[in-house]
């Protein structure tokens, strides 16, 4: 993992210079990854829009208010080489719980048997073992 890191992590000097860009649009809850390959931060739709050179449009999906990015976020150049890209900039594709409630079917899982609930499941419990095989005597043909 560190080979992997020393080769393809941002170093800390560029992260220090993303962290930097966001504290200075203002915005707050900054957290990087301990691998330094990600990360995240809270902003307004205001922060976003002048940080990242785009607008934000509200939207209306399945009696929801969604927002999403209108054009591509983009960077300024002194981070270009570190920033690859701009992420969560729209709530639209958020996964959400079903909405309706089902009632839970209790059968019992295969996962939840024992050694011997196994044998019982698969009648193994009746199956002939190689012990009980009479066994022949092979004569080699001349």
């Amino acid at each position: 993992m560190s080979q992997f890191l020393a080769t393809y992590a941002p170093t800390a000097a560029q992260v220090q210079s993303v962290t930097n860009y966001l504290s200075g649009y203002g915005f707050s809850n900054i957290q990087v990854e301990p691998n330094n390959l990600f990360i995240t931060a809270d902003g307004t739709v205001a922060q976003v829009s002048v940080a990242f050179h785009t607008s934000i449009g509200q939207f209306s999906q399945n009696g929801s208010t969604v927002y999403a990015n209108l054009t591509a976020a983009q960077v300024p150049s002194s981070l270009a080489g570190t920033v690859i890209a701009v992420l969560g900039l729209n709530n639209a594709g958020r996964m959400a719980p079903p909405v309706h409630v089902q009632t839970a079917v209790v059968t019992p899982a295969v996962h939840f048997y024992t050694p011997q609930g196994f044998w019982t499941a698969y009648h193994a419990d009746s199956t002939a073992t190689g012990a009980q095989t009479p066994s022949r005597s092979l004569r080699k043909a001349t």
